[in-house]
């Protein structure tokens, strides 16, 4: 029955085993693939990442390609940087980050955002309330506007901006559309189905002779009323659809479709002209993670990354597991009689029970009988001629007791004690 039990032990660890490899091979499949991580971000492999170009980007020579994960307010000195913001939402922006990125870029980065393709004019936040777009991101809120005369709803929406940027926690959101000088519009793309956004061709309408004269489109957004700093790349239907302007040492770039980044497109309608000219000069290519969501939040695993500190973590947990095994098990054998440890363990012991114990580790059961005659001729010296017969027939019946299949050194030894209240007793008489 034991040995039942332990094999139906021995058979649920060995499942449990294999279970949680097959689990932690499947997550990591999931995350070589990279579908677990928001379209158009680096860490994707399918169709709807930008693995492909970041691969490409870090294998040339003399190029560098990282992930920014933390916060846009503490990127360093962006002279010889380009930035991609890759499937970016039209949205506002905290204004600490857009105030941030514009440092970036006045020191000489080059900023790429290349937004999301929409077949249509998405409803990425409610008026009033702000929200989230595809989960992503937090939507900054807009103020309320009124009409020229200044209607109540209007002024509801001033008295409750002023109240929320009373509070010191609330976060100040900004537009870039308003600080950078366009504004979003959407025009619908022809050949759109239920299954497909459709497509359309920009066309080239400045910029180096190099760049192809007509690349595919595959989103609705455009951008209009472009303050005069902005330089029209390429265009659909005379529409801008990349666009460009100076800002300090470095420069903006807008593009309203993120597909030229994509894997689709490095296997199916690759530009490598265009795609160099939206890198620039740049030998560092940095890919911002952090407007699709994924945010590195320093903690004691991050610390640990950072100084390589697994050895000492290592450490730390095999004391703690000695710890915890010193406390649980003693390193001393139990003995499986209590009685026998209760015996030995006692306050005292007699000189007789102390004899007994020497005897029972120093003689074995086998030749206690020898020795306790030895012991006897020692103490007698039997040298008179009265003693010889006794001597005689003590030592018959110790070579008795060594013949014997079955010794009895109990029956002997009475044996031996007869013999010898017998010599007594004859002494007694005679004398």
């Amino acid at each position: 029955m034991v040995r039942e039990n332990r094999g139906l032990v021995i058979a649920f660890a060995v499942i449990g085993v294999v279970f949680a490899l097959e689990l932690i091979h499947l997550f990591a499949l999931r995350l070589d693939v990279g579908d677990v991580y928001p379209p158009y971000s680096s860490y994707r492999a399918d169709p709807l990442g930008v693995r492909a170009l970041y691969g490409a980007l870090e294998a040339l020579p003399g190029m560098k390609a990282s992930r920014n994960i933390e916060p846009v307010t503490r990127l360093e000195d962006g002279q010889g940087t380009s930035l991609l913001f890759c499937g970016a939402l039209p949205t506002d922006d905290p204004e600490d980050a857009i105030e941030a990125l514009e440092r970036y870029v006045r020191a000489g980065a080059r900023l790429v955002v290349a937004f999301h393709p929409f077949a249509e004019e998405p409803e990425l936040m409610d008026a009033e309330a702000g929200g989230c777009a595809g989960g992503r991101c937090r939507v900054g809120r807009k103020e309320a506007e009124g009409d020229e005369e200044g209607n109540e709803e209007g002024d509801e929406g001033e008295e409750g901006d002023e109240e929320r940027d009373a509070e010191p926690w609330e976060v100040e959101w900004v537009s870039i559309s308003e600080r950078w000088g366009f504004e979003y519009a959407y025009a619908e793309l022809p050949g759109r189905t239920d299954t497909d956004f459709g497509r359309t061709m920009a066309v080239k309408q400045a910029g180096p002779a190099d760049l192809p004269a007509h690349v595919a489109w595959h989103s609705a957004l455009h951008f209009d009323k472009l303050h005069d700093a902005w330089q029209t790349i390429y265009a659909r239907d005379k529409q801008a659809v990349l666009v460009e302007r100076p800002w300090g040492l470095g420069a903006i770039v807008l593009a309203s479709d993120s597909y030229l980044f994509s894997n689709e497109a490095m296997l199916k309608d690759r530009q490598p002209e265009l795609l160099a000219w939206l890198i620039g000069d740049a030998r560092h290519v940095v890919f911002d993670e952090t407007h699709l969501g994924t945010l590195e939040s320093p903690g004691v695993m991050t610390l640990v990354r950072r100084y390589r500190l697994h050895g000492v973590v290592a450490a730390v947990v095999v004391v703690a597991l000695l710890f915890v095994w010193k406390n649980a098990v003693s390193l001393v054998p139990k003995r499986e009689d209590a009685a026998v440890v209760m015996a030995d363990t006692g306050q005292g012991k007699d000189a007789n029970a102390a004899l007994v114990n020497l005897l029972r580790r120093s003689i074995s059961a086998g030749t206690v009988l020898a020795v306790c005659v030895d012991e006897w001729r020692r103490t007698f010296r039997p040298a008179t001629s009265r003693f010889e017969a006794q001597d005689a027939q003590i030592q018959a019946i110790v070579n008795a007791q060594q013949r014997s299949t079955r010794p009895d050194p109990a029956a002997a030894y009475r044996e031996i004690c007869e013999v010898l209240r017998k010599t007594r007793r004859g002494r007694d008489l005679s004398d």
